[in-house]
């Protein structure tokens, strides 16, 4: 069997909404979001390298009593020990821009290796929540700053992976949001919905009660409109002794949500590159044959427009200056008629040549105007890189069945 890897619509929403939402909720001091739209060179650029030199980046000055909270929204996979070099079983991966089926141990993102990293910074208080896939491989209150550093709260240790789905199942994307289902609760949750005490701290525990059972019923609703088969259930997994309970941030219960009602805007600048210069735009999304493609066609069709304009305006020249040929020896009537018979000819000729041009003005402004839509397209939906449509098998997608 094979499966196809499929473009996430809405991990891109899920990445910005939570980095939004840490800041202003959390009370975070350092955020950082990576996310495909920022450039193919850019650091923040989601490729495997670039996610390591990151957490390292983030690590470098954090203090043991520090909360370390690692988000990820995106495809995973677990690797069977028959699978990819005999990896020991159940091993998961994320997969980044730049991960191969064939090379999952070398060019995916070990989720262990994420956990030893933060380890060995000796943090009392770190939580990796991931809202990916886990298919096996085979051959009006407020708060204060103070409210999250009160002792009900400081001496919480804890470490530990919050999943958006159990091991081998699906995760998916919610047709009815711009973000994926997991993520849609725990926006919800963060933002305060999951204060079950109304205190206005929502701890983990009560983000893990209030997520679980939010996905859960979720997707039983939607089993029971015959539009999943699969039933979601989030899982959360303890290393070590949990100490006390964790707070994740201050707010209170709302009937709407600031985050998950507003679309995160995409980065347009594939949409002003490529207004400049046709074809720009798809290479800034990583599609450089198309954009080549592009770039080729709109200058050939330039050429055709430019000479069909010449020989258009050639045309008409003849034509009229054959017609006032004729209107001036008006006395002759031999040469009237040759004159007339002339005109004909040079004004069918004018015709076809008008012809052309309005054909060769309307491809032009057909490729300029796919190549406007379709780096639009791009800073919507980025085009998947051609490297990950060579997966013989990955994961199915994370977006519900319709």
């Amino acid at each position: 069997m094979k499966w196809i890897l499929q473009f996430l619509n809405k991990a891109v929403n899920d990445a910005k909404a939570m980095g939004k939402i840490l800041k202003e909720k959390g009370e975070f001091d350092n955020v950082l979001v990576m996310t495909d739209d920022a450039g193919l060179e850019s650091p923040l650029y989601p490729r495997k390298s670039n996610i390591l030199n990151q957490l390292d980046e983030a690590l470098k000055d954090a203090k043991p009593e520090d909360l370390f909270l690692f988000y990820f929204s995106g495809h995973g996979v677990t690797a069977d020990e028959n699978a990819d070099g005999n990896d020991p079983k159940d091993n998961g991966y994320l997969v980044s821009y730049d991960t191969y089926r064939s090379k999952i141990r070398d060019t995916g993102i070990k989720i262990d290796s994420i956990v030893s990293t933060i380890k060995a910074k000796k943090l009392e208080k770190t939580l990796l929540v991931l809202d990916a896939c886990r298919n096996k491989i085979t051959n009006e209150k407020s708060g204060t700053v103070k409210g999250l550093q009160s002792k009900d709260f400081e001496k919480a240790k804890i470490a530990a992976t919050f999943y958006s789905t159990e091991n081998e199942k699906v995760s998916y994307e919610d047709p009815e949001s711009d973000f994926g289902v997991f993520t849609r609760f725990l926006l919800w949750g963060i933002e305060g919905n999951a204060d079950g005490n109304d205190d206005n701290v929502v701890t983990l525990n009560e983000l893990k009660d209030y997520v679980e059972t939010g996905v859960r019923e979720w997707s039983e609703e939607k089993i029971s409109e015959k539009k999943l088969e699969i039933i979601q259930n989030p899982a959360m997994r303890i290393y070590g002794d949990f100490k006390g309970n964790l707070a994740i941030s201050l707010g209170k219960k709302a009937d709407k949500s600031k985050y998950v009602e507003t679309i995160v805007p995409r980065n347009l600048s594939p949409v002003w590159r490529s207004t400049l210069l046709p074809g720009w735009g798809q290479h800034y999304n990583g599609s450089d044959f198309k954009g080549n493609m592009l770039f080729a066609s709109l200058f050939v069709s330039e050429g055709f427009l430019a000479s069909s304009y010449n020989s258009y305006k050639e045309a008409e020249r003849n034509f009229q200056d054959t017609s006032n040929s004729v209107l001036f020896y008006p006395a002759n009537p031999s040469l009237s008629v040759l004159g007339y018979l002339n005109s004909r000819s040079l004004y069918s000729e004018y015709q076809a040549r008008a012809n052309t041009f309005s054909i060769a003005s309307g491809v032009l402004l057909f490729i300029y105007a796919f190549n406007l839509a379709d780096s639009f397209g791009g800073a919507i939906e980025p085009l998947l890189s051609p490297h990950k449509k060579q997966l013989t098998q990955s994961l199915p997608p994370r977006k519900v069945p319709v």
